[in-house]
């Protein structure tokens, strides 16, 4: 017979109460009867362990290495970057604030999402700010190493590539307090 392993992607629990109920109904009872269970990070795990899940593999995202590679930081001004959906799961909401709170910092931010328009009109109404929209991919590498800091403010993550191709570059981190982020960065984050 053919093995069968359940690849579970994103937190098993979000705010949404109906999420959460349909978790608890439906994969409380059904991920015990895979083969195995792939997860992206052990922070994930506990739910399992208490549903009686065997055989579960923390298996984290993993980048090309040689797509990013180290820079050594400096340049004339220091720049804070955000690379992500403009989203309020990814702290969007909080990186719009930030800016307001330091305006003296110049701010780089990477992405599209439903906080586009605000960081379209943030980046037209500060000269310290500048919103590059969508960036390939293949382009990221370039941005990680034009900055100073990469500012990470999600509320809920699971094996962000972002923080991986940022580290991989020697760029540091100022992340939001998760369990899954703490995971990633160790001691060596810093967190808020």
């Amino acid at each position: 017979r053919a093995r069968v392993v359940a690849a579970v992607h994103a937190p098993l629990f979000h705010q949404d109460k109906w999420h959460n109920l349909s978790v608890k109904l439906i994969s409380r009872f059904l991920l015990p009867y895979f083969d195995g269970v792939h997860l992206l990070s052990g922070a994930h795990r506990l739910p399992l362990d208490r549903w009686g899940v065997k055989r579960v593999a923390v298996i984290p995202c993993g980048i090309d290495l040689q797509a990013f590679p180290f820079h050594p930081r400096g340049g004339n001004k220091f720049t804070v970057l955000f690379v992500g959906r403009l989203e309020k799961q990814k702290g969007a909401d909080l990186v719009l604030e930030i800016i307001k709170q330091i305006p003296k910092t110049n701010f780089v931010i990477a992405g599209e999402g439903a906080y586009q328009n605000e960081f379209i009109k943030v980046s037209q109404d500060n000269k310290n700010v500048k919103y590059l929209g969508f960036v390939p991919h293949g382009n990221l590498p370039d941005i990680y190493a034009k900055a100073d800091l990469l500012l990470f403010p999600s509320r809920q993550e699971t094996s962000p590539a972002v923080l991986f191709e940022a580290l991989a570059c020697g760029l540091p981190v100022l992340a939001a307090q998760l369990p899954e982020i703490k995971e990633i960065l160790g001691k060596e984050g810093i967190f808020v």
